[in-house]
């Protein structure tokens, strides 16, 4: 008999308390904090880049996310990101550590990728006479 019920999924609503990834502009790479929402095409958001007004289309929710008020000041959104030591968990996530990979083999010379070729290559003939 087939199952007919659907699989949850992990879900990142945009919402207040939401930690999310800034994809597009000057905080590229960054993360920010939801204050506020305020527009179905806009939000607030707060934290190591500063205080902006973002379009929804340049961020990508985290799965990481904090019980807040709504608007609340610079600081206290600071004091909230190191007291629940939201950076560290942002560091150990799967998502960041991909970036990072990406982001170093990115800044490979010519040189440096032909030896990574080289490495690949090796451990594969090894796998494979096994």
């Amino acid at each position: 008999m087939v199952s007919l019920e659907k699989k949850k999924g992990p879900r990142n609503f945009i919402e207040i308390g939401r930690i999310v990834f800034i994809t597009f502009g000057p905080s590229n790479g960054k993360i920010g904090l939801i204050v506020d929402i305020l527009d179905k095409n806009r939000c607030m958001i707060d934290g190591p880049p500063g205080r902006q007004v973002i379009n929804l289309k340049r961020i990508k929710p985290t799965q990481i996310k904090l019980k807040i008020g709504r608007s609340l000041n610079s600081k206290s959104v600071h004091l909230a990101l190191k007291t629940q030591d939201i950076i560290e968990k942002w560091e150990k996530s799967l998502w960041c550590k991909k970036k990072k990979t990406v982001q170093k083999k990115q800044s490979f010379s010519d040189y440096s990728k032909f030896k990574f070729m080289l490495g690949k290559k090796a451990s594969h003939r090894i796998l494979k006479a096994f």
